[in-house]
């Protein structure tokens, strides 16, 4: 299929806001994605991210972050590998999806799990306007925020390796022009890309299931 994976524009989506490094003075690193998804390798590159840019923060929200569990192990998690605490942030409360949504004016660059990236979480950060980072694996679930970045021209967002992906971040938090102008268009970007095109992925899948039913063509 041309894009194997479609989403509808968000109906609690906020404006795009201006870029927030802008206004703060430093770079705000982004993950929401749920804690299960956060490993040892994806705290590593958190802190070799953190280690090269001095100033950056980190900010992290997910409502699974309410719960003991989940949060005393990505504590501990942090601590184990180095991250500084102090540059981190959490948010553990559940606001409505317009409230979360809009937590996305507060992020520069958005932190793509390892072997499990985003899926909506990728999406809702593309059309907020903030650019996601992502190291894709060999497997499916390892490649979808790549997939979503194809649609939208935005391949040089997927690092090879793990040192790529720090070099990666580290030039775009550099490069505050570029987030910013990246930032303004991007929710257009991805409202033009098959990412949204529901009735095209609609034909596409049909066509698609048509002929695995029909099988192969036997020989004449």
């Amino acid at each position: 299929m041309t894009c194997s994976v479609v989403f509808g524009p968000l109906p609690h989506a906020q404006p795009v806001t201006p870029l927030p490094a802008r206004i703060n003075g430093y770079v705000t690193f982004g993950c929401f994605n749920r804690p299960t998804k956060i490993n040892r390798p994806f705290a590593e590159l958190w802190r070799d991210v953190l280690d090269r840019l001095p100033t950056a923060r980190l900010l992290i929200s997910n409502v699974l972050l309410e719960q003991d569990y989940h949060r005393s192990r990505l504590e501990t998690l942090m601590a184990e590998v180095g991250v500084a605490r102090d540059r981190v942030d959490v948010m553990t409360d559940a606001p409505g999806r317009e409230e979360f949504l809009a937590r996305y004016a507060m992020v520069d660059i958005s932190l793509d799990p390892l072997w499990f990236n985003g899926g909506l979480t990728s999406f809702e950060s593309l059309w907020q306007g903030v650019p996601v980072l992502t190291c894709p694996s060999d497997y499916a679930i390892g490649r979808m925020t790549l997939l979503m970045l194809a649609q939208i021209g935005l391949t040089d967002w997927a690092a090879p390796d793990f040192d790529a992906f720090v070099d990666r971040a580290v030039a775009a938090a550099g490069d505050l022009d570029g987030l910013a102008a990246l930032r303004a268009g991007l929710r257009d970007r991805v409202a033009s890309s098959r990412l949204v095109d529901t009735a095209a992925f609609g034909a596409e899948l049909c066509d698609l299931l048509v002929r695995i039913a029909n099988g192969p063509e036997r020989p004449r």
